[in-house]
């Protein structure tokens, strides 16, 4: 059976200088009905983050960073994730931060499971920024140059609160830059985004968050001289309280391995958004809910199909929404 009560989450900071207050069950309400993405998922409540993407590209290798995550408490706009939940629990999930405002830990008082769900949350905002980034590399294969003597780094902050959230990513990249992207395996692939860890307490209540996933990508550049130039800087503003260290390496598949971004809408199972790629190079797109992922940085599921040149996979979930 299926609950759509919002479940209360505590951020709590270490005891230090810091005065920060802890936000309660008071400051994390449910969003109105009439929140923009309320008919898609429905469930419990997140807040969103704010975070930098940093795109460097060296002797053609090009890595992308995504940095600190701000979060967001305003009570318009939310992360959230449909679970069962039991309604007769009153506090299922703490999140647990160290004096510096940057998680720590993430706790369940009825189910590890539960922290499962919170973790796979955040790893939401950097997946939805790193096909944003591809988009905005504008694949296009048969692109066979790239000058080694070129190096490119520019930086974007992400901001889904912002009127026009698709507008953070403009300037990332120029847009007439084309490019040929490999992928290339850096480090095993990290199956889980919950990993257990002697770096915090975690238990038959809780699991500790660490982000993985360690690749490179390879880049061949179409224009060879491309300099950055013209290129948008935005920096972020550091916020003392509720941020989340949220570091990611370059993220491209190792070859006829599938990048899946799971949000959990009705149990671990379930993907919304799927990219395959063979040999580095992206020939398949599915999505079973075109809106769930790609609404809230505001760039339609059919704009990232056009982009790609792909039509979604005959194996998509059946309900998707009309594309």
């Amino acid at each position: 059976m299926k609950y759509s009560l919002p479940i209360i989450f505590i951020i709590s900071l270490f005891a230090s200088a810091c005065s920060t207050p802890i936000l309660t069950s008071e400051t994390w309400s449910p969003a109105p009905s009439k929140d923009r993405d309320t008919e898609i998922l429905g469930g419990y409540w997140l807040p969103v983050a704010k975070f930098p993407v940093t795109i460097k590209r060296a002797k053609c290798v090009v890595t992308i960073d995504f940095g600190d995550a701000t979060f967001v408490p305003d009570n318009v706009h939310h992360y959230r994730v449909a679970y069962n939940h039991d309604p007769f629990s009153a506090d299922d999930i703490a999140v647990e931060t160290d004096d510096a405002g940057l998680l720590k830990s993430v706790n369940a008082s009825s189910d590890p499971q539960y922290s499962a769900v919170i973790g796979k949350v955040f790893e939401v905002a950097g997946d939805v920024a790193k096909i944003a980034t591809l988009m905005r590399l504008n694949l296009v294969a048969g692109a066979n140059h790239c000058d080694p003597d070129v190096d490119v780094e520019v930086t974007a902050l992400v901001d889904p609160t912002a009127a026009h959230p698709a507008e953070a990513f403009t300037g990332l990249l120029p847009p007439d830059m084309t490019v040929k992207i490999s992928a290339e395996r850096a480090a095993p692939l990290a199956q889980a985004t919950i990993r257990q860890s002697s770096g915090c307490q975690a238990g038959a209540s809780g699991v500790c968050f660490r982000p993985p996933w360690p690749y490179t990508i390879t880049v061949e550049v179409s224009d060879p001289t491309l300099t950055t130039t013209g290129s948008s800087r935005h920096k972020q503003q550091k916020e003392h309280q509720n941020t989340v260290d949220k570091r990611f390496a370059s993220v491209i598949p190792d070859p006829e391995v599938i990048m899946q971004i799971t949000l959990n809408r009705n149990g671990p199972a379930k993907t919304d958004i799927k990219l395959e790629f063979s040999h580095g190079v992206l020939t398949k797109y599915e999505n079973n809910q075109p809106s769930t992922v790609l609404a809230w940085v505001g760039i339609p599921a059919d704009i990232l199909k056009g982009i790609l040149g792909l039509a979604p996979s005959s194996g998509s979930a059946a309900g998707s929404g009309g594309e």
